[in-house]
């Protein structure tokens, strides 16, 4: 049936029938079941036809390949049946001397059969047809390029007459030689040029196309459908299941239900209205940027920006956890932990209504200090203790611009900023007694050890330090200064005074210079004090004698200087008389004392510095 209709033959009493007639409606029948292969199926093996691989016994490495029985139809519409394994003839690979993996294939064949027919004298005669196969290794052409379509070749060369990708064409003009050749891929094997050897992973089923369906519909009869690997019987915990790939969109009426992970690759999730309307204002994708390293996850909560949409957590009970609107305000609702830097940008606040900010160790579950709002007071309490607060400041004065500090003891012992900006004039200050201070007077403060517990109500308030902080009073200065009593708070302004070295040089004839180390840059007054000199003999003009700064730091001192004349040399010279007076900064002060001739002479090096 080569031409363009499809005939069957009518049948009425009396007629007479040849062998032809009873050709036509056997080709008939094999020719619609052959179109009916290629209508609402696609070709391809519709089940098995898998290579196998056994060990060979005694044969070491050495394997044999078995194709198992199974169904196929190949793009003419034939069906292709194996009943039993069959193994692959190692002779079909003789002609390659090559190791290397080769493709198998399968294709329909016919074979007559019965040829004994005693009905008739010729010797070709045969009265059966068997519908067969034939394996192929690295075919050349295993397939045409293309299927005849009204008397013209269909395919990727013509495109006049299109058909589908798979080729799977029921109104193809179906070949009239049986032999066409239309092959199909079974997988690969490997073969060393003499024996089959263990294939590599996935080659043995490489290159396999299997049948599919075509239709617009897929209706389930008892209101479930099951896809499902073929060979396995249910799915068990750790199997991969089977991966199902749709090309296009997907439109789900009803729930869809995920017991496994859920993958997005390069799109969005988008949340829309019930009438699928307002697409792209409610969306979460990943984000990547093209000259930064590393992605963002990104929520888009609409296109407006008043704070009326947004992105919220809600408990069980729709109580909001978590809210972030579309204006970037952001409120929290209940305990968060964050494992990272929490930055807010653009000079926006953190506002904690009503709660404190606490603060704990490394490890710790319980906090040790908080910081919140009590009224109008700002305070810093100890949650571990029943959030004791343990220092305060206060805006009792009504006045945002002077607030009030408290440490917390007496409630009146307080100190406001202005009045610390008059003791202090914003310079320095010291800690000491007054004596004669009674218990009774505020604003004053008891310097502790962390070990101490201090006299309960003997102050105002206790600040307790470290014992190993050089820049406060140890327990015995304390002691000293205020014999156990009370100490105020205020400047002196001539702290530099509290700190001086001084050292003695003498000369006779001769220069003599030494050096003040003082362990660390401080802001240092340093001068050179000639104390007495002793002639030795009448003074003349090449007699004389010199008291200078000679190195600030291994370096000149500023400052003008004195060249020139017997003793003082060129400008520039180590014997210019140099500065005798040098204030700033300095970690070593080196003085020097030279006398000339006949005078012996005495002087004191002395530097006023500060500690910081």
């Amino acid at each position: 049936m080569a031409d363009n209709t499809v005939e069957r033959l009518n049948y009425f009493q009396r007629q007479y029938l040849g062998a032809q007639d009873f050709i036509d409606a056997q080709t008939y029948q094999r020719d619609m079941r052959r179109r009916h292969n290629l209508g609402p199926h696609t070709w391809g093996i519709v089940t098995g036809l898998e290579l196998v691989e056994r060990p060979v016994e005694g044969g070491g490495d050495a394997r044999d390949v078995f194709i198992l029985p199974g169904l196929a139809v190949d793009g003419y519409g034939r069906e292709i049946i194996l009943f039993r394994p069959l193994q692959l003839d190692p002779a079909l690979f003789l002609r390659f001397g090559a190791a290397n993996h080769y493709s198998v294939w399968i294709g329909y064949e016919e074979e007559t059969a019965n040829s004994n027919n005693i009905f008739n004298c010729e010797d070709n005669a045969f009265n059966r047809i068997v519908e067969t196969y034939r394996i192929y290794v690295e075919p050349d052409e295993p397939q045409p390029a293309g299927v005849v379509v009204d008397g013209n070749l269909a395919g990727p060369t013509n495109p006049n007459l299109k058909i589908p990708p798979d080729v799977s064409v029921p109104y193809q003009e179906l070949p009239g030689d049986d032999l066409a050749l239309w092959l199909l891929p079974l997988g690969e094997v490997r073969w060393d040029g003499s024996q089959f050897l263990a294939a590599a992973e996935g080659r043995l089923s490489r290159g396999r196309r299997y049948a599919g369906l075509v239709g617009e519909a897929l209706l389930a009869p008892a209101a479930a459908l099951t896809i499902r690997d073929r060979l396995t019987a249910s799915l068990a915990a750790g199997d991969a299941g089977v991966a199902v790939t749709l090309e296009g969109s997907l439109q789900v009426e009803r729930d869809i239900t995920a017991k496994d992970d859920v993958h997005v690759d390069g799109g969005m999730i988008d949340f829309r209205q019930p009438d699928g309307s307002e697409e792209g204002l409610f969306r979460l994708k990943r984000l990547s940027s093209e000259t930064t390293p590393g992605s963002d996850v990104q929520v888009k909560i609409g296109n407006a920006s008043a704070g009326d949409n947004r992105f919220a957590v809600v408990s069980e009970d729709d109580k909001d956890r978590f809210v972030v609107q579309d204006d970037g305000n952001t409120t929290i609702n209940g305990n968060t932990t964050i494992d990272g830097d929490l930055t807010v940008a653009n000079e926006h606040n953190l506002k904690l209504d009503g709660g404190q900010l606490q603060l704990q160790k490394m490890g710790e579950a319980t906090p040790d200090w908080g910081i919140k709002v009590s009224g109008e007071h700002l305070q810093f309490t100890e949650p571990d203790d029943g959030d004791r607060v343990v220092f305060e400041i206060l805006d009792s004065t009504g006045d945002p611009d002077s607030p009030s500090f408290r440490l917390h003891g007496e409630a009146a012992a307080t100190l406001s900023a202005t009045q610390l900006i008059d003791l202090t004039d914003g310079g320095d200050t010291t800690l000491h007694t007054h004596p004669g201070a009674t218990t009774t007077q505020k604003g004053m403060v008891e310097i502790a050890l962390s070990s101490e517990t201090g006299a309960t109500g003997d102050s105002g308030a206790r600040l307790v330090v470290a014992a190993d902080d050089a820049r406060l009073l140890t327990v015995t200065q304390k002691t000293d200064l205020t014999d156990s009593g009370l100490t105020t708070l205020h400047r002196h302004p001539n702290g530099i005074l509290n700190n001086v070295r001084t050292v003695q040089l003498s000369a006779n004839n001769n220069t003599d210079s030494i050096s003040v180390n003082l362990g660390s840059t401080k802001r240092v007054v340093a001068f050179i004090h000639l104390r007495a000199m002793d002639p030795l003999a009448n003074f003349d003009r090449g007699d004389g004698f010199f008291a200078d700064i000679f190195r600030v730091d291994g370096v000149r001192p500023p400052g003008g200087s004195w060249f020139g004349g017997d003793h003082l040399g060129s400008n520039g010279s180590n014997s210019n008389l140099l500065p005798g007076l040098y204030t700033g900064l300095a970690q070593t002060i080196t003085f020097r004392l030279r006398s000339v001739q006949d005078a012996v002479v005495w002087a004191d090096g002395v530097v006023f510095f500060e500690d910081p």
